[in-house]
């Protein structure tokens, strides 16, 4: 009989799948509340200005609006564990124009080479990649996702 914690994340039978859903919870919760201020029009406005004049994007507020829907309801979707490949996939394309626009590809800020700043792109990156690997491996366990659409249903081991 294998050990749960010494089976591969990759393996459904395994309980390691279970530690997924805190994970998939929290950065869900985190691109919910990112995802919120689609309901804040003036906020939205504010943000496309900022976007068009720092970064050049074309179109700011129809990007805006496209991001937070891709955000608020991506978020929804990694909560819920449904759809959660989909959803994260595209929150995973939304992190990699976060990471190459708005920090300019700079992942660490490493000005001296004897210390580290943050403020920088580590954090959409980190993101990134937390979504591509949600977007491989898909939601764990705990999900709709393996409820309705899983060879087993979370109930059973």
């Amino acid at each position: 009989m294998t050990d749960s914690f010494q089976a591969p994340l990759t393996d459904r039978s395994s309980g390691n799948r279970d530690l997924l859903a805190p994970i998939r919870i929290a950065i869900g919760l985190t691109f919910l509340y990112h995802g919120s201020i689609l309901w804040d029009l003036h906020g939205m406005r504010e943000f496309s200005v900022f976007w068009g004049t720092h970064f050049n994007i074309p179109f700011p507020f129809v990007s805006i609006v496209l991001t937070k829907i891709i955000q608020f309801f991506g978020g929804l979707c990694m909560i819920s564990g449904l759809f959660t490949r989909y959803a994260a996939s595209a929150i995973s394309c939304t992190m990699l124009v976060a990471t190459i626009v708005a920090h300019k590809g700079v992942v660490l800020n490493i000005p001296a080479m004897h210390y580290i700043t943050s403020g920088e792109g580590e954090t959409a990156f980190v993101y990134l990649l937390l979504f591509v690997v949600f977007a491989i491996i898909g939601a764990g366990t705990f999900s709709l996702d393996n409820y309705f659409f899983g060879k087993k249903s979370f109930n059973k081991h």
